[in-house]
């Protein structure tokens, strides 16, 4: 049967779990080699060669010689190095974003790699989480599943087989997904929080839910908000848990290809998808607007509105000069 526009055949596919064991090993190779950075090491021979320029000779002045000799072959051994680890990553991601690994067929909860076919190793883990997340492990654990050389192990017993296949692509996607992200290229990670920080409540709402490590309800996200946002919340009383809660509607009912937090037994928890775009996306932010305060993100008026063009930040200062006004009064 011919495949369809944008199938892979099986002569399309590389043999992805050699191939990617394969450039593991180089990057991993070429990491260590690299150890310290290339600036560290020509910083420390500008020192010795700026030294030596002032004239220091005897015993120290030709230590430091031989000492500048090899740092200065060390450093072109070390941006040769970091030219390669350049390649081999890109070539690894690639690689990881647009195919996946060779699986065995679905047993109980375990779905092994093709016998066929080696393992995916270590080496695969730790290049991997290197590059996404700068910290090598040799497993990466979602929240209903495990994925490390030994398979793909599904956190229930008795598995059907469609809880199984769902519970791969979703962890395919991730995978691609990050490293689509890591290219360059248009990803669901970038475009979610773009999608979330659109909505002021809403982003306070999830970043509330990942602070508390665990599920929630309604009232309890409502009260962790109002704790990190008093004065606000005094300020707007019943208005503030109002919008909480249409943040949280905008998370749960909102046009969400692949949903931040769900919803189960009256409570509501992150995603394995809302979980890896905050790892992803919110890293480059100071933690104090990363984690559990939404304040700090005075976002730009018109977001999220009371029926004016006015933000939040806006409103509640008019609030304060109210009040202000209203006490000089009495």
């Amino acid at each position: 049967m011919k495949a369809g526009k944008g199938e892979q055949t099986a002569a399309d596919k590389p043999d992805f779990n050699k191939r990617a064991n394969q450039i593991a090993r180089e990057y991993l190779r070429l990491k260590d080699k690299i150890g310290g950075s290339v600036d560290d090491k020509r910083s420390e021979l500008n020192e010795i060669e700026r030294l030596l320029e002032k004239g220091v000779g005897g015993k120290l002045g030709e230590q430091l010689e031989i000492e500048a000799e090899r740092l200065r072959a060390l450093v072109g051994e070390k941006k040769d190095a970091d030219s390669s680890i350049m390649r081999v990553r890109q070539e690894f991601l690639e690689l990881v974003a647009n195919f996946a690994p060779s699986l065995d067929t679905i047993q109980d909860n375990i779905i092994a790699y093709d016998s066929d076919v080696e393992a995916l190793s270590d080496e695969y883990f730790m290049a991997f989480t290197d590059i996404v997340f700068n910290r090598s492990v040799t497993a990466i654990g979602f929240s209903n599943a495990i994925m490390s050389s030994n398979g793909i192990e599904i956190k229930a017993q008795n598995v059907e087989t469609v809880s199984a296949i769902r519970t791969l692509n979703h962890i395919t996607t991730i995978i691609q997904e990050s490293a689509k992200r890591m290219l360059g290229q248009e990803n669901i990670f970038n475009q979610s929080w773009v999608q979330l920080r659109e909505r002021e409540y809403a982003y306070l709402a999830f970043s509330t839910l990942i602070d508390a490590k665990r599920p929630l309800t309604l009232s309890e996200i409502k009260d962790l908000c109002g704790a990190q946002d008093e004065e606000y919340k005094v300020l707007m009383k019943d208005l503030y848990d109002e919008r909480i809660e249409d943040g949280i509607n905008y998370l749960t009912r909102g046009n969400w290809e692949y949903p931040l937090i769900d919803k189960s037994n009256g409570s509501y928890r992150v995603t394995d998808i809302g979980v890896w775009m905050w790892r992803l996306c919110s890293s480059g932010m100071p933690a104090s607007m990363r984690f559990g305060d939404a304040r700090a993100q005075a976002t730009r008026p018109g977001i999220e509105d009371y029926g004016s063009t006015v933000g939040r930040d806006h409103l509640k200062s008019k609030l304060q000069n109210i009040i202000k006004i209203m006490r000089d009064k009495v």
